[in-house]
This record gives structure tokens, sequence and C-alpha cells, in this order.
């Protein structure tokens, strides 16, 4: 079976359906403007992710999806995507507290409305094969289909609305230099910018969705586009593979960004292969690079199993974060499209693509599976994270001078709340040193009493061991405490200028290097200036030079320092 050609799409809509979505879109813009400025402050945040979840995805999935608002399987499907996302949203609201003011910071909110996202493009995807299917599990054909279908209408929707904007805002711009500046103030309201979007997103999909030659053209274009990047990607990633026996793995690791790097290569792998392989033929590359195509896709577990080597080393320094949870689920999600993909290969060789349709359809299953579970009590990221770093502290793993409570207290909602007053009554936490100071910042839901408490010397080490700094110097680095719990901070002092007494600040993050310059000035020390590093050159080496009191100031330019083979400049 082949997959679906671009020329066979078809989507068309119901004149009376169309003119109804867009007056949806106008409808919905209305209902936003109410919730955001008419909503009363002590709604509690379980409502309020509920409203505008549901404000904002049903609208969309409508506009998404319906050909005939008549259909009742739309409304059926349609109705079963709102409870899902009703029940989810009122569960992450329900993480920051009954009522404001709560915790719902960065933590919380982003994640859910990159997660819901996603699902919203993935649900229309399925949804949209289901309605044109009728019964039965998808066919892997439609889901080709509607996936590139939708990609399309949502970037040509962005760039329309993008477009217009830009030119409502050009017209007001020239209106207000003949000093008429209604058009200009018009444009800044609320009440003006959210209905009149939302109606230009429901006209311009439902344009774009009947407009299939734009579609067809775009996909031709990409296809022919990637897959003459494929057989390059595929090159590069086997070349990288043969130099690893040589080079080794270190240089990898001391990037501190390999994993990030490993999976963006295994994500581009898998979206060039599927974009330009076809369905069920292997025909859609030269007899040339074929093998080296599939060469390279026995190889992906290699890197997704480096990339969760790298997750894991940082993980085990430093504990879980948000972040590094959903870097651990990409991994997982990709290891098994990576893994099923070399099992076909190996199997079945020229006819892998047979199974490319069962393998893609059982793992959009689970990607919708996963991101819809984690928005829930089965897989709450925030509750997994507070708990590991919990447990990192009465274990010992995690030093009480090292211990983020203002992550825990601030960012991960009531999981971080409920971890630390179970942290409280934990007869393991009575026993260590400090326990008393961190109690009663957590009794007083005040990080900042905790972090008063603590010694500037504790996290800024020295060079030499024996430097003694003045206390007014350390009063003033106060206010880096908390980059310096974070990262790795150094204290030197430094000739920088003659007759001139500098003390250096050196901050080593994940691979970066910067800092800051202090001089005492009319009884105080400030910053003077900022160092940053050209190439901050192998990490292992600097830091071992830095820890050496390898040191000097380069002259005649008082304003560079040489640590060791890293040069670091001053401005």
């Amino acid at each position: 079976m082949q997959s679906a050609d671009a020329g066979d799409w078809q989507d068309h809509i119901d004149p009376l359906t169309r003119r109804l979505l867009i007056a949806v879109g106008l409808l919905q813009g209305v209902i936003l403007y109410l919730l955001l400025e008419r909503l009363p402050d002590t709604t509690p945040y379980a409502l309020q992710f509920v409203f505008l979840s549901l404000s904002i995805g049903l609208p969309w999935m409508l506009t998404g999806v319906a050909q005939d608002l008549r259909d009742s399987r739309l409304w059926l499907l349609t109705g079963c995507y709102g409870l899902v996302l009703a029940l989810v949203a009122a569960y992450t609201g329900g993480q920051c507290g009954s009522a404001p003011p709560g915790n719902c910071g960065r933590e919380i909110v982003f994640p859910f409305i990159v997660t819901q996202t996603l699902c919203w493009c993935l649900s229309t995807i399925v949804l949209r094969a289901l309605l044109e299917q009728r019964h039965g599990v998808p066919a892997y054909p439609l889901l080709f289909k509607y996936s590139w279908h939708n990609f399309f209408v949502v970037l040509l929707t962005c760039t329309y609305l993008a477009l217009f904007w830009i030119v409502l805002l050009l017209g007001a711009w020239l209106f207000r230099t003949v000093e008429i500046d209604l058009f200009w103030k018009t444009l800044q309201e609320p009440w003006f910018i959210l209905p009149v979007s939302g109606a230009v997103i429901a006209y311009s999909a439902t344009v774009v969705r009947q407009r299939l030659a734009i579609v067809t053209i775009l996909y031709r274009v990409l296809h022919t586009i990637i897959g003459g990047l494929l057989p390059m990607l595929a090159f590069i990633s086997i070349c990288f593979l043969m130099v690893l026996p040589f080079t080794g793995l270190q240089p990898l690791w001391d990037t501190r960004i390999s994993a990030f790097i490993l999976l963006w290569l295994a994500a581009f792998l898998l979206f060039f292969t599927n974009a330009s392989v076809q369905y069920g033929s292997d025909q859609s590359q030269t007899a040339v690079w074929r093998p080296i195509i599939r060469t390279a896709l026995l190889a992906l577990p290699v890197f997704l199993l480096l990339a969760g080597y790298a997750l894991w080393l940082r993980i085990d320094q430093y504990g879980l974060t948000s972040d590094r949870v959903w870097g651990v689920i990409v991994c997982l999600i990709a290891g098994g499209y990576a893994v099923c993909y070399a099992l076909a290969i190996a199997l079945r060789r020229e006819r892998w693509t047979n199974y490319l349709g069962r393998i893609n359809t059982s793992m959009l299953g689970v990607v919708i599976a996963v991101l819809a579970l984690s928005n829930t009590p089965f897989l709450y990221i925030q509750k997994i994270v507070a708990g590991n770093q919990i447990e990192r502290l009465l274990s010992g793993t995690t030093s009480f001078n090292r211990f983020d409570l203002d992550y825990l207290m601030h960012n991960l909602g009531k999981p971080g709340n409920t971890a630390l007053a179970e942290l409280v009554n934990d007869a393991r936490f009575k026993a260590l040193a400090h326990a008393d100071e961190l109690a009663a910042a957590i009794a007083q839901s005040n990080a900042e009493i905790w972090i008063e408490n603590l010694s500037v010397q504790d996290y800024i080490s020295p060079i030499p061991k024996g430097l003694r700094a003045p206390e007014k110097l350390y009063a003033a680095l106060r206010g880096e405490l908390r980059p310096c719990m974070e990262n790795t901070c150094h204290l030197l002092q430094l000739p920088l200028k003659k007759n001139v007494v500098n003390f250096v600040l050196v901050t080593v993050k994940y691979g970066y290097i910067s800092g800051a310059v202090y001089q005492e000035i009319a009884g105080r020390w400030d910053v003077t200036g900022y160092i940053y590093a050209d190439d901050e050159g192998d990490m292992d080496n600097f830091i071992a030079a830095l820890e050496n009191n390898d040191i000097r100031v380069v002259e005649p330019e008082w304003n560079n320092i040489q640590i060791g083979d890293t040069r670091l400049q001053i401005r």
C-alpha cells in the first residue's frame, strides 16, 4: 500500500460550516477577553485552567477538523477531546493551589501549554482520519496525509495572522504620523485583539484547508528538499560514529549539551526518513544512498543510548529537574522509534518500509498517551522531580549548601510544597545539620530566609585556598549566592591595574565561563567589569588550571586573564 499522494488530498468544507467556524472564532475571542479581563481574581486556578483550555482548545479543534457541523460524529469526537482536556486542565490547575495567590510558576504553566498544544496537533490528525474513514483504526495513509496537511495549515495560518497584524499596525502607524491615534490605541486593546485574531485564525485555516493546490505544491517542494538532505544527514551520522572510537566520548561530554545535540540529530533523522521514504516503498532514494540511509537508521539506537547516558550523568550529579525528566521521556520515545526501525530493517531489509505504517501508528498512540498522562497523577513530572530532590537531600547526595529550596517552594507548585511538608516530618531530616534553619524557612514559605542564613563563603571558593577577602566584599557577593548555588564559583585576587586591588568572581556553568570584576570605590565594593571567554576550550583543563592557581595577568593588556590555555577578556 502506498502513502497517499499529495495530489489526492481533499478537504471540502461545507459553505455554511465555514461561515459558522469564522463566527466561532470571533466568539472564542470574546470569551477569552471576558475570561482574562473579567474573571474574578479569587477564582481557583483549577477553574481558570479549565475555562481557558476549553475556550482555546475546542474552537481550534473544530476549526481544524470540521467539514460539516451537522455531522454527529464530529461532536462526539470533539466532546471526548474536550472532556479529557477539561480533566487534565483541572488537575494541572489544582497543582497551583486552591486559589490565588498560588504557586503556578513556569514549571507548571509552560509544560502544560506545550504538552496540550502537541496533543491538539496530534489529536487533530487522528480525528480527521477517523471522520474520513468512519470506522476502525485510522489507516496509516490517512494519518500521513493529514499530518502534512495540518502542518501546512498551521504554518500558513500563522503566516497569514502575522501579515494581517503587520498590515494593520502599518496602517495605524501611518495615521499616527498625522496625529490620529484612534487606530493605534484600538490595536492595543484586548477587546479588539482577541476577537479579531480568533476570527482571522478561523478564516485563514478554513481557506488554507480548501486550497489544495497550495498544500500540494508546498508538500512536493519540501519532500524534494528533505529527500536531498536525508542522504547527507545519514552520511554525517555514520561518519560521526566511526570517529568516536578514536576520539573517545570525553570531548562529547565536555560540551555539557551532548544529550541535546544527539536528541536533535535523532529527531532530524527520524523526521527526514518519514518525510522522504514512502510507505511500502524504498525507492525514493537512489540505489547508492539507500544502503547508507538504512545503515544510519540501524545505528540510530546507538545515538540514543549515548544521549541517555549523557542525561544519566547529569541526573546522577545534580538530580532530576523537569527539563531532565522530559529529556528522558523524549529519549525513550525516540528510542522506541529507533529500535522498531532498526528491527524492521534488520529483519526485512529492502521491504522494511512495509512496517512503517504499523510502527508510526503505534508510536503515535504512545506519544499522545504520554503527553496526556504527563498532566495527570499517573505521570506528573513535578511530583517526580520534587520527590527526587528531597530524597537526594535526605540521603546526603545533595548537601545543604546545594539544596535549592527556592526551586521546590516557588517553581514546582503543590507537589513541591507537599514534598517540603513531608520533609520536615521525616526522622532522617531531623538528624541532619542545619535542619532547624531550613524548617523555619519552610514554615514561613520564604526561601529568602534560608538563603540569608547561608554563608557566602560556602559557595564561593577562594583561589588559592588561603585567600582572605574583605567582609564587605562578601556582603556584595551575596547577590551572586543564588547562581553560585547552582554552579561553581571561584574568587581570585589579581593586579589588573597598578595600585588597585581587584577581585574576580569566576562562574563555571554547563561549559560556559562568566564572571565579574569587583573593585573598592569610596568604601564599597562594586562591579567594574565583566569577563567572558572567547573560547572555553577543554573545560577539564580550565578547571584544573584554576584550582592549581595557574593564573596570570596578560601584559600589557591588563584586561585579559590567562587561566591555563584559556584567555578571559574583561569589558
